[in-house]
Order: structure tokens, then C-alpha cells, then sequence
């Protein structure tokens, strides 16, 4: 139950109403405390009472203003929105739309809309006291320079935000944080599958279906490992989260250890324990921001953009990436960690993530689109060279050798100099 409370208020803090939202109500609960406590002050003769006229003023011009840029705000937003989608990719977009700067701009100048216009309504209905008059414009004032303030602030990070490069780098940021999630606790505290999934008829294997078509983005390890105890199942889950679904997809197989039906009521919580939804997150997903990072090379490599050099930072950033994903491995015969997940978590087991799966996801792309690219080509097998050079295991190194000789494969069949098949030759011999 708290993964499910952390996982719903973090999904409400990345929307772009919650903020403004709870602004919103901040400011019509600051003009009711005016009201309230405004009674309080008023025998301070020494304080300085507004002419009510001059509050109303200032809130509606106040107001206005700040509706105005709100809608601005919002227009601009649309603007870098397309350009994410247009220079970057289109699944970069939940990432700007949950970006914490713009939610704090809109917050500021749409509750200080609703602040204006409840004062005015307010002071219009005869709550015009001394001290009600004196708490409402204070309230005008502070949140006029607050929304000032966070004009200033988002108008030059919104400058920064359309720059491509500043794309990237929030997409890299993304990423080596869920490689340093991943590389933590590469099964979420349950037990990684070191052979085979069994196959979907195996004997006393009940398939467990999804409800509905979209991705896997999230499993409740705590909740299905509980499950997984409290009615003595065997859970092995097919498939790691950023896996698209649909109801025919078995999410996982389910072994009752006393042979006892799977009724509808235990099916339900155990559906309940995956995430199926629209858009990928990665949040379980380390492999998302190595695709957003492989795809924003291709886009820059294609015909009508034909930008290598941001291809060449994109690949920067994955061997950033991986070089730290493979500096150490997750070893998959390693005790889980299942340090409050209770003993269920000892029977539920997940696919390991193999590092051929993740070079193919984040390289090989760029290798076919950047094959007639002979300095793309040779920072790709530079990148494989790191990889190789970084690895802690003999297995790993050797699937980034096989990955550097399909790379080389594909940039030998589209050069059309020798020199530079030579050069790229020359990057593949250098590989250990």
C-alpha cells in the first residue's frame, strides 16, 4: 500500500494541473483567513489600512495580467513541446511535461488569478474590515512579486530548454539515475530468473493476463511479493517492465504451492500489483532513456537534418551509460535483496535484462542510420572499445565484441571511400 501511495503522489506531482491546482486553493484559503483573522487586527491604530478601492485595483490589474501570461506560458510550453517532438523525440515529451520549473510558473500565475478574483469578490460583498482589507492586499502584493519572480525564472529556463543540447542532457540525467537504480537492484529486491522462461503450458503454470493494451511500466514488487506469501504462490514473471502489453501477453505465471485454483478475488490483486498504461516510465525502465538517446541520433542523422555531431553527443552520453552499466554487473546467481518485502519475495522471480538486448536497443539503430557516417561509425566502435575495456566480465566483453563487428559490417557496406573503410577498419582493430 505505500509503494501504491509513493507511485500515485509522485504520477501527481509530474501532472501539469496538480500544481496550479493546489495554488489555487492556497490562494482562495488565504483570502478565507483574511477574512477571519481580519477582525483580529483591527484595533491596531498603528497599522496602514488600504483604501478598499486601491485593493480592488490592484487585484484586477493584477489579475488580468497574470491570466494573460498564463495563457502565454501555456502557448510557449506547446511551442517547446513540438520542438522536443521535432528535434529530440516524441517520447521525450512526458519528461518536459513534468518539468518542476514550468509547473512552478503556472502554479504562481494562475493562483495568483484565482487569488484576484476572490478578493475582488470578496471585498465586493461587504467583507471590507480594516484587517480583512490590510491581509488581502498584503496578499496581492506578495503574490504579484512571487509570480514577478517566477516570470524572470521560467522565461530564461524556458530559453535554456529549447536548446537541443539541453534536451539531451535532461534525458541523460534521466537515464543514469535509473542505471544507478537499476545497477542497485537490478530485480527490485526479487529474484532474477537465470535460465529460461518456461514455457506457457508448463505443468501447474496458471497464465496471469492483463485487462488491458498499453506498456508495463511499473510492478509492486512489496505487494506482489505479500501476495506471493500470504496465499503460498510461485510467481515468474515474463517480462520487465517497458514491455508493451495486450490481453493475450501473459504479464506472469502463477504456481500454487498447494494446488488450490486461482479464484477471481486473488487474480484481481495479483493484476493489481502491474502497472499497465499508456507511456513508458523509467522508473523500473533503464533501457527507456538509452532508446530516447539512440533515437534522437537517428533523427539527427536522417536525410533532412543530416547533424552528426549531435549524433556524436548522443553517443557521448551512452557510453557514459553503459560503461557504467557493465563497470558492475548484476550478478544474476546473487542473493535478492529482499530487505522488507517479506519471504515471498524468495518466489517471485524476474527476466534478467541482457546486455545484447540493451546494446541492439541503444547502438544498433545509430549503426545502420549512421552507417555512411564514417566518423559516426568510428565513435560508435569507440563507444563498443569502452565497453569492452570497462567490462567485469568476460561474457559482457565478448557481447560488445560481437556488437562492435555488426557495427563494422554495417558502416564497411556503406562507405564509399577506402579511406574511410580504413578508418574504420583501424576503429574495429582497436577493440580488445
Amino acid at each position: 500500500m505505500e509503494g501504491l501511495r509513493q507511485r500515485i503522489w509522485t504520477r501527481l506531482r509530474q501532472t501539469l494541473w496538480f500544481q496550479p491546482a493546489l495554488a489555487s486553493a492556497l490562494a482562495g484559503f488565504w483570502v478565507v483567513l483574511a477574512i477571519i483573522g481580519g477582525p483580529l487586527l483591527s484595533g491596531m491604530d498603528d497599522l496602514p489600512i488600504p483604501d478598499k478601492d486601491t485593493i480592488v485595483e490592484l487585484l484586477k490589474m493584477g489579475g488580468g495580467s497574470l491570466l494573460t501570461i498564463a495563457t502565454v506560458t501555456l502557448s510557449v510550453l506547446m511551442v517547446v513541446l513540438n520542438a522536443a517532438a521535432g528535434q529530440a523525440s516524441p517520447r521525450a515529451l512526458p519528461g518536459l511535461m513534468s518539468d518542476r520549473m514550468t509547473h512552478r510558473a503556472l502554479a504562481a500565475f494562475i493562483g495568483g488569478f484565482v487569488y484576484a478574483v476572490t478578493g475582488v469578490v470578496v471585498l465586493g460583498l461587504g467583507r471590507d474590515g480594516d484587517g480583512a482589507r490590510l491581509l488581502i492586499g498584503a496578499g496581492g502584493l506578495l503574490t504579484l512579486c512571487l509570480a514577478l519572480y517566477r516570470m524572470v525564472l521560467w522565461f530564461h529556463h524556458i530559453a535554456d530548454l529549447l536548446k537541443l543540447s539541453s534536451m539531451i542532457d535532461r534525458i541523460f540525467r534521466t537515464g543514469d539515475q535509473a542505471i544507478e537504480t537499476y545497477r542497485a537492484t537490478p530485480a527490485y529486491g526479487l529474484r532474477l530468473q537465470p535460465a529460461a522462461m518456461p514455457a506457457l503450458n508448463g505443468p501447474g503454470l496458471v497464465p496471469l493476463y492483463p485487462r488491458l493494451t498499453g506498456h508495463l511500466r511499473l510492478i509492486d514488487v512489496a505487494r506482489l511479493a505479500g501476495a506471493a506469501e500470504a496465499h503460498r504462490l510461485s510467481v515468474i514473471i515474463c517480462h520487465r517492465p517497458g514491455t508493451a502489453m495486450h490481453p493475450q501477453k501473459p504479464m506472469a505465471m502463477i504456481r500454487p504451492h498447494d494446488g488450490r485454483p486461482i479464484d477471481e478475488a486473488l487474480r484481481n490483486i495479483l493484476i493489481g500489483c502491474f502497472d499497465i498504461g499508456r507511456d513508458r516510465t523509467e522508473e523500473q525502465d533503464p533501457l527507456l532513456c538509452l532508446e530516447l538517446l539512440c533515437e534522437t541520433a537517428c533523427r539527427a542523422l536522417s536525410p533532412g537534418i543530416n547533424d552528426p555531431e549531435t549524433a556524436i553527443i548522443c553517443l557521448d552520453r551512452l557510453e557514459s551509460l553503459l560503461t557504467g552499466l557493465v563497470a558492475r554487473p548484476a550478478d544474476a546467481d546473487a542473493p535478492a535483496d529482499t530487505e522488507g518485502l517479506g519471504r515471498g519475495a524468495a518466489h517471485v522471480v524476474l527476466p534478467p535484462l541482457p546486455l545484447d538486448l540493451v546494446l541492439d536497443r541503444a547502438l544498433m539503430r545509430i549503426a545502420r542510420c549512421g552507417a555512411d557516417a564514417v566518423e559516426v561509425s568510428c565513435h560508435l566502435l569507440q563507444v563498443l572499445e569502452a565497453i569492452v575495456r570497462n567490462a567485469q566480465t568476460e561474457a559482457d566483453a565478448d557481447v560488445a565484441r560481437a556488437a562492435a563487428i555488426r557495427a563494422h559490417a554495417h558502416a564497411a557496406a556503406a562507405l564509399a571511400t577506402i579511406h574511410d573503410r580504413d578508418r574504420a577498419d583501424a576503429a574495429l582493430a582497436a577493440i580488445p
